[in-house]
């Protein structure tokens, strides 16, 4: 018979924090990444920790492209938040957080109230007037590129087949990681980045190959290695943090600690065996 206590380890968390948690309508996915953070932070006394999205993944049996998924849009939320050493935690400050397209649905109650104020006759127009409105609405419809995009990968929306949508929106994406490999070399060098096509190539075939959920992934490792230098291949800093490594070393981008998360996991391990009289001498 399962029997919990206390003295075997708590996470302690403020009321009014977790009350918030309870009230704001995450979605069951969204409910185990903060979980399983809070247990990482606050059930060992911290207010942030490295989080290892595969290791959710694992602990709760969710398929790891929907744990990436929702955990990116709680960062984008403002509910998770990095810290400067790159560890995640909890937004503490609850006004902040923003609702995601995940929350904030209809209520039935309402969608029963309008359809019953809406009738078949406000339905019905004129065939005449049916035609005059989709004509004004195709002279006032415009669709402009994004300036962001340096290859110019989108189309005219005119132009756009069907098959084409799911492509233009990888190149979408695809244009948004480039812009931010940019951004983050540019700020961390104090250099401009130096854009080349093939660079561009490399990165598309990268998305194709491993999906852009594992880009994002592998890019976030390659940028605590600069930060750090814990990879042999990024000791020149953020001077290494570019397309071309990300492609090289992909298979040696993994999870790794940092000297000073290294010294605080064993000066915690070390607590813990203490204070259940484990420890030797």
């Amino acid at each position: 018979m399962a029997s919990p206590q206390k003295e075997n380890g708590y996470t302690a968390i403020a009321n009014e924090l977790l009350w918030e948690i309870g009230k704001f309508g995450f979605s069951p996915t969204e409910y185990s990444i903060l979980f399983y953070v809070m247990r990482y932070t606050y059930g060992y006394n911290r207010k942030t920790a490295l989080i290892i999205k595969s290791n959710i993944s694992k602990e709760f049996n969710i398929d790891k492209s929907l744990i990436s998924r929702y955990f990116n849009n709680l960062i984008k939320n403002n509910i998770l938040i990095f810290s400067e050493n790159g560890e995640i935690g909890i937004n503490k400050n609850y006004e902040t957080w923003k609702s995601g397209k995940f929350r904030n649905k209809p209520k039935l109650q309402k969608v029963q109230q309008v359809a019953k104020q809406t009738t078949i006759e406000s339905c019905k127009i004129d065939n005449s007037e049916l035609q005059n409105r989709q004509l004004k609405v195709a002279k006032q419809t415009t669709f402009a590129i994004p300036p962001n995009n340096p290859y110019n990968v989108l189309k005219k929306k005119e132009n756009l087949k069907t098959k084409d949508t799911a492509q233009t929106a990888a190149l979408t994406t695809q244009a948004e990681v480039w812009e931010k490999v940019k951004e983050i070399y540019e700020i961390e060098t104090g250099h401009k980045f130096n854009s080349q096509k093939k660079d561009f190539v490399i990165l598309s075939d990268l998305i194709k190959k491993h999906g852009i959920e594992s880009v994002k992934e592998k890019l976030n490792f390659l940028y605590t290695g600069c930060k750090h230098a814990v990879f042999w291949f990024t000791q020149r800093g953020f001077s290494d943090f570019s397309v071309g490594t990300l492609s090289t070393h992909w298979n040696r981008l993994i999870p790794i600690e940092t000297k000073e998360q290294k010294e605080r996991r064993k000066n915690e391990e070390f607590a813990e065996r203490f204070a259940a009289g484990s420890y030797k001498t």
